[in-house]
């Protein structure tokens, strides 16, 4: 059997196709075949290291007609070429798209996969109704085209049902999961903390709290910024870092104005994209995400950090607290205070033995329930009768 599997940029291949090719390769005699579908861009080596054929698909992620319109005969062309036996899509555009023209091609089964339905679903985020009555009228043809549309989110379940863009028997769920092998404390190499920590100005005794997001409201970012400025009123020994690129082109994207003065105005120290940040969550003490977007339920920036046994501090949000046992691997913090997420940020500086137990506690539940190859297998077990019945 041959999968495509279709992302819009290559950090989204890497980061879900992995899963499926770990599994495969354990899977002794196995006779799938991944392809992957997207723009690779920097992650060229990641994905060759992949080991899957690659093809190399460019979309714009906001509103192209034209470029649209080139990336669907683009796709059906392949689709009418190689002989799939399945196309799994991932992410907006590719969800937009790809399951009906995967269908129009003759594709067998098709998967729709949903992380998260994103700003667009929430409101008040700038999302806008046309755009949301837009992609909405994509994603229900699209679901309609599918076989299954895959979710991890049981809001995101509950949308997909009520709206009428996918019958309940249509839909399937997992949770998210992570690289248990990669995003690991030992993984990273000797003296690479310290080279990280050098890097970024951090001095030997400082206590770090990482946020790893994009730059927009609804992630939380002025309630880390808030919350920084208040802890480090006291203890200027602690270090709140954030990470991610500035946002361009999103109607609730933080103001460029916002961000180059973050530093100055909060303290925060907002290093941009890194593409090594299992190195920076490893030279952290703790992770936050206080966001109150649309994530899918088990969001990666809590999920790499507990693997790497860092303590948590996630909005207690239907989006957010999924992987987090609050008061044991981590907490649970009132979305859009930035007191409360003061007060955790300084419960945790002052009991290092807290710290210590929560971070075994994350890291032993990401193996025993997130690791991603307990996904990837739900997933094989629902395409394989798909495409037996197709035959």
């Amino acid at each position: 059997m041959k999968i495509a599997m279709v992302t819009q940029d290559g950090l989204s291949t890497v980061n879900f196709c992995t899963p499926f090719v770990r599994h495969l390769a354990a899977e002794q005699g196995s006779d799938i075949e991944i392809v992957t579908i997207s723009t690779s861009d920097i992650y060229a080596e990641e994905i060759r290291a992949l080991g899957t054929r690659h093809f190399e698909m460019d979309v714009d992620r906001y509103a192209d007609p034209v470029g649209d319109l080139r990336y669907a005969w683009r796709m059906y062309r392949l689709f009418r070429r190689e002989p799939f036996d399945a196309v799994v899509s991932f992410g907006t555009k590719p969800n937009s798209y790809v399951p009906f023209i995967a269908r129009f091609a003759g594709v067998p089964a098709v998967i729709m996969a949903i992380r998260g339905l994103g700003r667009v679903f929430s409101g008040g985020t700038g999302g806008g109704g046309a755009v949301r009555t837009v992609l909405e009228t994509l994603y229900r043809a699209s679901a309609n085209a599918s076989d299954k549309v895959w979710l991890t989110n049981d809001g995101d379940r509950a949308h997909f049902v009520e709206a009428g863009l996918a019958p309940f028997s249509k839909t399937f769920m997992t949770r998210n999961g992570v690289n248990v092998e990669v995003f690991t404390q030992e993984a990273v190499p000797a003296g690479r903390v310290n080279e990280v920590r050098a890097e970024l100005g951090l001095a030997p005794d400082d206590f770090v709290v990482v946020m790893v997001a994009r730059m927009v409201w609804a992630k939380g970012i002025r309630e880390f910024a808030e919350a920084c400025r208040a802890v480090r009123a006291a203890d200027p020994a602690v270090r709140f870092v954030l990470v991610g690129p500035p946002e361009e082109g999103t109607p609730n994207a933080i103001p460029a104005e916002f961000m180059d003065r973050i530093e100055q105005d909060y303290g925060v120290d907002w290093i941009g994209f890194r593409k090594d940040v299992r190195d920076v969550y490893a030279a952290s003490d703790v992770a936050a995400l206080p966001s109150y977007y649309k994530e899918g339920g088990y969001p990666r920036a809590l999920l790499e950090p507990m693997a790497m046994a860092k303590p948590v501090i996630a909005a207690d949000t239907p989006d957010c607290r999924g992987p987090v046992e609050d008061g044991v691997s981590g907490y649970l913090v009132t979305p859009r205070d930035s007191g409360h997420l003061a007060e955790l940020v300084q419960r945790l500086r002052n009991d290092p033995e807290l710290r210590d137990r929560m971070g075994r506690a994350a890291r032993q539940r990401i193996h025993e329930v997130f690791d991603d190859r307990l996904f990837a297998r739900k997933v094989i077990s629902e395409l394989l009768p798909l495409t037996t019945q197709s035959r």
